[in-house]
């Protein structure tokens, strides 16, 4: 273990020491980096109790972070993205959600947006229709 990992693992927070130390291959996270967050884990010799109570906050988050990519937008949401569809708010809210990861939210409000225009060219060719009385 080199004395530049073992000191960053000094300076590291006592919840990136924990996921480091839960990490696997497939994440990306180098075996040597492991090894040394669980040594410093050791080191620290936290009360059982806080390391079990923060395991249970970092296994809460990332159940919540996973969910991100298939959680919907609320219906009010939906709605807005419809109704104000001209703005274009719906495809650049599109790209920033996409950007962070909320996949489902993203198409849901490109799904509301594309809607929205929809709706209002059905609107537009009905009132052409009417008012010229074709």
């Amino acid at each position: 273990m080199t004395d530049d990992l073992a000191e960053r693992m000094r300076r590291a927070r006592v919840e990136d020491l924990l996921l480091m130390a839960r990490a696997r291959p497939e994440d990306g996270v180098l075996p040597e980096a492991v090894v040394a967050a669980q040594t410093e884990l050791a080191r620290r010799d936290l009360p059982e109790e806080e390391v079990e109570e923060l395991t249970r906050d970092l296994e809460a988050w990332q159940a919540e972070d996973a969910s991100a990519s298939t959680r919907h937008l609320s219906t009010p949401a939906r709605i807005f993205f419809g109704v104000f569809f001209f703005t274009l708010i719906g495809v650049g809210a599109f790209r920033v959600l996409r950007m962070r990861g909320y996949n489902q939210m993203a198409t849901d409000a490109l799904v509301s947006t594309a809607i929205g225009w929809g709706v209002s060219i059905a609107l537009f060719v009905i009132g052409d229709f009417f008012f010229r009385g074709s």
